[in-house]
């Protein structure tokens, strides 16, 4: 076997010279590799750059394994693992620092049959790209397409779908530092993304939509960030930050299409920021806050909801330099004060006088009194601000 490997690397270092010298114009390898796919030929070459030991799961070369983890079981840190086109019904656990990649990530099938978590990571410094991760068991909170509990992973390029009914797509838990990126996460049970008492991670350039609840929640966690995403068709929401979810930065995402709202932020989910973002169409509210505080929601668009902002026994939350447009209404609170509107957009106020911002107030008697309450943003824009 281990000579099998020896042979195995000479043969990749010199298909990396051929690729240096034709610049990397497609090439064949072989009767296992025929198809000449740009992904395929992506993933092989970030393989070569990689030290260690590369072994071989499918395909038809000598000494390859049949089963990915019996090639984990045989790795050691620092080693790549390279899996060729086929489906897997595996439940794969990674205690290993190893590089996981598949030959194309929609031809490269990982399939958990419907039970447990798919591929579960142990180990820091896992890369695991080029899959399609699908069909988890259905425990809620216990089951994942891909379950984190290691710190500095990168998850890229891959396909992660259908977890179980009450399942996710990848799940976070006690993991600090990840990198999630360049996926496309859909038609899981519950979220695409959970992050759950874990903190430093980036969420990026992923596309998230048609999940059983929201595309992403971050739960107990901080410092996290959730950037340039696609987010959509989601059953509830887009993002949702729950309690304990605190210092979370939120921007630059597309979200449209959700029906509950864009952004949802929940009690005890303090000091997170909503920066640059586009929330259309999202049917009920595009930002909804409620029993958190020191939000800051900034240049953001939110086009076409019910309720643009709506903000619900909140304090000392800005909201500046937004644009909102065509909303049935741009914004509304109750039971919120010390909040602050600032030169935000508002595309039915043209004129050189504050904006009035409707409310409602609950006097502490009994039976409640509710009367009707204003803020003001004192000098709106009188043209929308170009968010970059």
């Amino acid at each position: 076997m281990k000579e099998s490997h020896l042979l195995n690397k000479e043969i990749v270092l010199g298909i990396f010279m051929i690729l240096i010298t034709l610049y990397f114009f497609p090439i064949t390898r072989g009767a296992e590799i025929e198809r000449q796919d740009a992904t395929a030929q992506t993933n092989f070459s970030l393989m070569l750059n990689f030290d260690g030991t590369t072994l071989y799961v499918g395909g038809g070369g000598p000494g390859n394994y049949s089963s990915i983890q019996e090639a984990v079981d045989n790795a050691s840190n620092g080693d790549t693992i390279f899996v060729f086109n086929g489906t897997y019904y595996e439940n794969i656990i990674v205690d290993k620092s190893i590089r996981l990649i598949g030959e194309n990530m929609e031809t490269t099938v990982i399939d958990g049959n419907e039970t447990e978590d798919v591929i579960s990571i142990f180990a820091d410094g896992v890369n695991i790209s080029g899959f399609t991760v699908q069909k988890s068991g259905n425990t809620p909170m216990y089951d994942a397409c891909i379950e984190v509990h290691s710190n500095d992973n990168k998850i890229f390029g891959n396909i992660v779908c259908y977890s179980g009914d009450y399942a996710v797509g990848i799940y976070l838990n006690q993991s600090n530092f990840n990198n999630i990126s360049e996926n496309h996460i859909f038609e899981n049970g519950n979220e695409g993304v959970f992050i759950e008492k874990s903190t430093y991670n980036i969420i990026q350039n992923n596309n998230i939509h048609n999940n059983g609840h929201c595309s992403v929640v971050i739960s107990e966690s901080s410092n996290n960030i959730v950037r340039n995403n696609e987010m959509y068709d989601n059953h509830a929401a887009a993002v949702s930050l729950w309690p304990g979810a605190t210092q979370n930065e939120i921007t630059e995402n597309t979200i449209y299409k959700n029906p509950y709202s864009g952004i949802g932020i929940w009690w005890g989910a303090d000091e997170n920021a909503i920066i640059k973002n586009d929330l259309s169409d999202n049917p009920q509210f595009g930002i909804k806050i409620l029993y958190a505080n020191k939000t800051t929601i900034k240049k953001n668009t939110i086009m076409r909801s019910e309720i643009g902002i709506i903000l619900q026994h909140t304090t000392k939350t800005s909201i500046s330099y937004n644009n909102l447009i065509e909303n049935t209404y741009h914004a509304w609170f109750d039971n919120s004060s010390r909040n602050k509107w600032i030169r935000n957009y508002w595309d039915d106020h043209n004129r050189l006088r504050p904006k009035r911002i409707d409310g409602e107030r609950s006097l502490q008697t009994f039976p409640s009194i509710v009367i009707r309450w204003f803020n003001f943003d004192w000098f709106p824009s009188l043209r929308p601000h170009d968010i970059i």
